[in-house]
């Protein structure tokens, strides 16, 4: 990091890093410093006080703020540097579950990762133009268009559905690594037309399990 870049985080850090403690226990202090201003005003004179009570009754409003607004910006100047350590420590350790480095040579490796979505549900019977055909022309399909994106090597495994939380039900058809466009799942006979369901694709995939986010459907009438 330049020292002009951080400069500018530091003097950052110093103007618009909310409200820690130092912060609030300055305020505090000067609440309490202008309570006791205002209220010495009503005391007697030519009597003996406590040295507090003496400093508070010679401090003017101009005084308290100056002070006050001094000491916050001495104090977010010291803790500024510790801020912008915590900072880089946050970044740093969310970078730590994306990336791997390799201590034999320093390279960076990208962990795989894999993204799934449903980009669009169909449902239809066997015999149905498109659909798998089984002995059974009842069989009923619910037809999945998917979008995969991945970092790294990625090698999915097995691809399922699962509705409602329910066993997942194998791609139809599917083989290990193999990435096309529509996908094919058997509705179970529990789901009934007009229910409404939550489904939800996983992938296992490089000894982790991946899923989609879930989707609400509604079985219609077949």
């Amino acid at each position: 990091m330049g020292f002009i870049r951080y400069l500018g985080l530091w003097l950052q850090l110093v103007l618009r890093h909310s409200l820690g403690r130092a912060d609030t226990t300055t305020i505090a202090i000067v609440i309490v410093l202008g309570a006791s201003s205002w209220f010495s005003r009503y005391l007697p004179e030519g009597k003996p006080y406590p040295a507090p009570v003496e400093f508070a009754m010679q401090l003017t409003e101009w005084q308290i703020a100056t002070a006050v607004l001094g000491v916050i910006v001495l104090a977010r100047l010291i803790l500024a540097p510790y801020w912008m350590y915590k900072k880089v420590e946050k970044e740093r350790d969310g970078l730590k579950g994306q990336l791997s480095i390799i201590p034999t040579n320093g390279v960076v490796v990208i962990k795989p990762q894999l993204v799934i979505r449903i980009l669009d549900v169909e449902f239809g019977l066997s015999g149905d133009s498109g659909y798998p055909l089984l002995n059974s022309d009842k069989a009923r399909w619910i037809r999945l268009s998917l979008s995969f994106e991945w970092t790294g090597d990625v090698f999915i495994e097995t691809l399922e559905l699962v509705v409602s939380g329910k066993e997942p039900i194998l791609a139809h058809g599917w083989r290990p690594g193999e990435v096309g466009y529509y996908y094919y799942f058997q509705i179970p006979e529990w789901v009934k037309s007009s229910e409404e369901r939550s489904i939800q694709v996983q992938a296992f995939a490089n000894g982790v399990k991946w899923g989609s986010p879930e989707r609400s459907i509604k079985l219609p009438a077949l």
